[in-house]
């Protein structure tokens, strides 16, 4: 899947560099998005690819204290921070039984994806904690 992603990305970076001048506006804006989806693609498939080495391997499911896994996962994450002003606030998590791994990579992807929605704001906030409303538990919110 990578390879026809890496040409189509190649392909329009080509038309942009060398022909730029020459393409109205509105076309330079469809060869933007194009790379732009082609870029965020490629970032889908690494996670799968990821999500799916993981999966394969025996669950190690033990105590674990979700507030580590996080701060670890917002370090991994710390060059999708840089340059904006982002506002993270992490509540107490209850510790919970978890594979550290697997639990990892889902705070990557969660947080990943924060960062990601919130790239348009001045501002981005992101809070992490635990909430139970209505039988009901949410660990993230972005805005």
């Amino acid at each position: 899947m990578r390879s026809p992603l890496r040409a189509i990305d190649g392909f329009s970076r080509i038309l942009l560099e060398e022909y730029a001048p020459q393409l109205p506006a509105e076309s330079r804006r469809y060869l933007d998005l194009v790379r732009s989806n082609t870029q965020k693609m490629g970032e889908l498939v690494d996670d799968l690819l990821a999500f799916s080495r993981l999966g394969r391997q025996p669950l190690k499911k033990q105590s674990v204290s979700p507030e580590g896994i996080v701060r670890e996962s917002l370090e991994d994450l710390r060059s999708e921070q840089e340059g904006r002003q982002v506002e993270i606030v992490i509540s107490a998590l209850p510790d919970c039984e978890a594979d550290p791994a697997l639990l990892k990579q889902v705070f990557v992807n969660l947080l990943s994806n924060a960062l990601k929605f919130t790239r348009q704001r001045q501002v981005a906030r992101i809070e992490i904690g635990f909430e139970e409303k209505d039988g009901k538990a949410s660990l993230l919110r972005a805005g």
